[in-house]
């Protein structure tokens, strides 16, 4: 009796700690020209010979219309849809450089694979404010760094990737927990939304300019900015150069001009030689 007591303790514990584990959101999933049916939820974050794969984590950006108050005004969707619904029609470099790294480029770092994973639970969501929605969406990336390299994925080969409200995220992931996220890249990083602005949105650049200037923990970035954008420009985000550790790159366009970014062949070998680095 007192065995059999004991066999269903730790069965029941051994389920609820798996019914407790993080739940990256239910649309999440691995995007490629490759994939076909993935997985979504807790189960899509299993893969076949974790060790040699490279996880690029995508964090979309916040709506326009739902950052340029005190609080989070409206839900965004997730716009894994966008590589879902095209990805039938797919040509190389139709649907962006990291949808390009999972599919055409997916094995161009040797004995290694690239992947794409699309990261749902990390959208803008009413009710916060931007500084708590930010923390709480880079505590969800720490949780799926982690849940993915319980699965088997070195860390060194994880590397969230994060657009306009997402590269912030990502970026403030690293900086909180250096030890669990080694990367990271950064596409038309912004925290004060669309311009005009006024002077808090000015004051928010300065403030997080003074944070990541002053950091001392480890750091390493790619950080891209657009020369025209009108939320958050290359000149607005000039500090980046005096940041240890980052990349800061130059590019000419508006808000999405990143989307392009493998129609320059140096910009390939750059992201390539960043993951790479990662490795040695």
């Amino acid at each position: 009796m007192k065995l059999f007591c004991n066999l269903f303790f730790i069965t029941f514990f051994l389920f609820s700690f798996e019914s407790l584990a993080f739940n990256p959101g239910k649309d999440s999933q691995f995007v490629g020209s490759n994939v076909i049916d993935p997985a979504k939820g807790k189960e899509g974050i299993k893969i076949d010979n974790p060790d040699k794969a490279i996880i690029l984590i995508y964090n979309q950006g916040w709506g326009i219309s739902n950052t340029k108050s005190k609080y989070i005004r409206g839900k965004d969707p997730c716009f894994v849809n966008f590589y879902l619904d095209n990805q039938k029609k797919y040509t190389p470099g139709l649907l962006g450089p990291w949808y390009s790294l999972a599919s055409e480029f997916s094995e161009l770092i040797k004995e290694k694979k690239i992947y794409l994973y699309y990261f749902c639970k990390n959208r803008a969501q009413e009710g916060f404010d931007a500084d708590t929605l930010r923390t709480m969406q880079a505590n969800n990336l720490i949780k799926l760094v982690d849940a993915f390299v319980k699965e088997g994925v070195p860390r060194k080969q994880i590397i969230p990737v994060g657009h306009s409200g997402g590269a912030t995220v990502v970026i403030e992931a690293m900086f909180k927990k250096p030890e669990k996220i080694v990367s990271v890249i950064a596409t038309s990083w912004t925290v004060s939304g669309q311009k005009p602005w006024k002077a808090k949105d000015s004051q928010e650049i300065k403030r997080f300019a003074a944070k990541h200037k002053n950091n001392t923990n480890p750091f390493k970035a790619l950080v891209y900015a657009c020369d025209q954008d009108d939320f958050t420009s290359y000149e607005d985000q000039a500090f980046w150069n005096e940041v240890s550790g980052v990349d800061f790159v130059k590019l000419t366009g508006n808000h999405i001009c990143w989307f392009n970014l493998f129609n320059n062949k140096h910009e390939i070998l750059r992201v390539i030689k960043f993951i790479q680095s990662n490795l040695d």
